[in-house]
C-alpha cells in the first residue's frame, strides 16, 4: 500500500501529513543537531531542549525529544488535538526563553548530567571525530563537558539562530486540527556544511574505547542492506565459528544527502583484541574477492524487505520526509525499499562494499599492543589520537628557557616548555609539541586540572599529581589560549 503524503506550510513550517488509522503521533523537526554545536558549546542544544520542556511543565501529552547528529527531534501522541496543542505549546515556549531563571538552568544541568554522565563530564570522540575532526559531522561524536559553564543568554542566543520557522519541519500522522498554530520566528534557511577528512584512510587507530570497531563510508540507498549482510558475516566468522565475541552491535549516520557511515563495533576480551583486528580485516578482504556468501545476501534479503515493511506503517517514512527535506536530501520510498530489498544480490552487495572499502577504519583499544602477525596482514602502520606531535629535525628547537617558562614532571625527567605559540615535551632526548592555534577548547576544573583539546577533537589533561607548580603552568596556558576557548569543566 502507498503511503500519501501531502505536503503543505503551515506559518512557514514545512508539514508532511498522512491519514493513518491509530492514535495521532506528530513530529516536529529542527534542523540543528550536534553537528551544528562548536566544541566549546557542544551539548547545548540538548540543554535548550530540556529548558524548552521545562517552561512547558506540566504536560499531559506523551511526549520525548531526542537532539541526534543533524537534528533537534520532538515527538508528541495522542488525540490531533492533543498533538496539536502540544506543538503550539511547544513553539511558544521558544518564545519564553527569557523566563528560565538560574536555578531551571542548574537543575536541568544536573538532570542531563544524570542521563549522560560520561559525555557531561569528558570530552570524548568516536568514529565520526577520527574521520573528520571536530568539524560538521564529526562533532556527533563529541562529549559535553562545557554544558555545565553554559549561560542563559547562550542558550538564548542559540534559540534565535536555528529554532526557526524556515529550519523547522512537522509530520503529522492525521489531519491537522485547528489547534495546530506554530508561531516561530522567521530566519534564513539554514546549510551545513560537510568537512573534508583529516585522516589518510584505510586507517588503523589506537583508540581509548573498549574493543574494536569498524567504519565505512557507503551510500545512503545502500547502508542498510550492507549493514546486514556483512554483520551476518562478522557474527558468523567471529562468534560463532571462533568464540571471540558475544555480539556485533551496527549503527548508521547520515554524513550528507549521499554517504552514510556504516560501524561495527565487536566485544571481544582484551587478549582476542589482536585476532579480532586481524579477522575483521581478512573478513573484508575475504568478501571483496570471493563477494558475499548465499547466507548473507539471504539475510540481507529478509531483513531488508522486513524493515521496508516496517516503513509501510507510514510513521517512519514520515518522519524520514521531516529531516530530509531540512537538508534538502532526498527520501527512498519504502516501494523502492521493498524492491531494492527482494531483488538484492551478492554481486551488487559485494559491488557496494568493495567501493566503500576504501573508506575504512578499524579501531581498536590503545590498551593493546598489535603482534607484527597483524600489522603485516593490514599493511597499515596504528595512528595514535594525541595532541603531542612528533617534531622534525629541522624544527627551531626551543630555547633553553627561563624557570618562569618551565614546568618539571613529577617522579621523571619530563619536562614542558611554554612559548607564545607551542607547548613543547621534552623526555628522553625527543621532543613533541602542540601548536596552540590548534586548540579549539581549554577546560578548566575547579580540581586544578586542565584539559586542552585540539581541531582533530584529541585531548590531553594536565593534574596535579603528575606535575610541578600546576597552578602556574595552567595560568600561563590560560593567559596564551583566547578566551573564548577557555570554558569551566565538572571538577573529577
Amino acid at each position: 500500500m502507498v503511503t500519501q503524503v501531502s505536503r503543505s506550510n503551515v506559518n512557514g513550517v514545512r508539514v508532511y501529513q498522512a491519514d493513518l488509522p491509530g492514535v495521532c503521533c506528530g513530529t516536529l523537526v529542527f534542523g540543528v543537531g550536534k553537528r551544528n554545536e562548536p566544541a566549546t558549546l557542544s551539548g547545548i542544544t540538548h540543554l535548550l531542549e530540556h529548558l524548552l520542556f521545562r517552561l512547558m511543565e506540566p504536560i499531559s501529552v506523551e511526549h520525548s525529544a531526542v537532539v541526534s547528529d543533524n537534528s533537534l527531534t520532538v515527538y508528541a501522541s495522542g488525540s490531533a488535538d492533543e498533538v496539536g496543542q502540544f506543538f503550539s505549546d511547544f513553539t511558544r515556549a521558544i518564545g519564553r526563553l527569557g523566563e528560565v531563571s538560574e536555578q531551571d538552568l542548574k537543575f536541568e544541568k544536573r538532570i542531563i548530567r544524570i542521563e549522560h554522565p560520561n559525555n557531561f563530564d569528558e570530552p570524548s570522540t568516536g568514529l565520526l571525530t577520527y574521520r573528520y575532526g571536530l568539524h560538521g559531522v564529526g562533532l556527533a561524536n563529541f562529549g559535553a563537558p562545557s554544558t555545565m559553564d553554559m549561560t542563559r543568554q547562550e542558550v538564548t542566543d542559540w534559540a534565535a539562530r536555528w529554532l526557526h520557522a524556515e529550519n523547522t519541519s512537522l509530520a503529522f500522522s492525521q489531519a491537522l486540527p485547528a489547534t495546530l498554530d506554530l508561531r516561530l520566528p522567521r530566519g534564513p534557511v539554514a546549510h551545513t556544511e560537510q568537512p573534508e577528512a583529516l585522516l589518510e584512510t584505510p586507517a588503523l587507530v589506537a583508540s581509548a574505547k573498549n574493543g574494536v570497531a569498524l567504519s565505512l563510508l557507503v551510500p545512503r540507498d545502500d547502508v542498510d542492506l550492507l549493514q546486514i549482510a556483512l554483520r551476518h558475516e562478522l557474527f558468523i566468522g567471529l562468534r560463532h565459528r571462533r568464540g571471540l565475541i558475544y555480539d556485533v552491535g551496527t549503527f548508521t549516520t547520515p554524513v550528507d544527502g549521499e554517504l552514510s557511515e556504516l560501524v561495527f563495533v565487536l566485544d571481544p576480551e582484551d587478549k582476542h583484541i589482536d585476532t579480532t583486528v586481524r579477522l575483521v580485516s581478512e573478513t573484508l578482504r575475504r568478501i571483496a574477492t570471493a563477494g558475499f556468501g548465499k547466507a548473507a545476501t539471504d539475510s540481507a534479503r529478509i531483513h531488508g524487505s522486513a524493515q521496508a515493511q516496517r516503513t509501510f506503517a507510514g510513521l517512519d517514512y514520515l518522519d524520514r520526509l521531516a529531516e530530509d527535506g531540512l537538508h534538502g536530501w532526498s527520501t527512498r520510498s519504502p516501494e523502492q525499499g521493498l524492491e531494492d530489498a527482494t531483488e538484492v544480490t551478492s554481486e551488487q552487495l559485494t559491488g557496494v562494499l568493495v567501493g566503500s572499502v576504501a573508506s575504512v577504519i578499524i579501531a581498536f583499544n590503545e590498551g593493546t599492543s598489535l603482534s607484527k602477525r597483524t600489522l603485516k596482514s593490514l599493511a597499515l602502520s596504528v595512528t595514535h589520537l594525541t595532541p603531542w606531535q612528533p617534531v622534525d629535525d629541522d624544527f627551531p628547537q626551543p630555547a633553553a628557557s627561563t624557570a618562569q617558562s618551565t614546568w618539571r614532571a613529577k617522579g621523571g625527567k619530563r619536562t614542558l616548555i611554554v612559548t607564545d605559540t607551542n607547548l613543547f615535551s621534552r623526555e628522553a632526548g625527543r621532543t613533541r609539541r602542540i601548536l596552540f592555534e590548534d586548540i579549539v577548547m581549554a577546560g578548566d576544573r575547579s580540581c586544578g586540572c586542565l584539559t586542552l583539546v585540539d581541531s582533530q577533537g584529541r585531548s590531553i589533561e594536565f593534574q596535579a599529581d603528575n606535575w610541578k607548580r600546576l597552578k602556574s603552568l595552567k595560568r600561563r596556558l590560560i593567559e596564551i589560549l583566547d578566551p573564548a576557548l577557555v570554558r569551566s569543566f565538572p571538577k573529577h
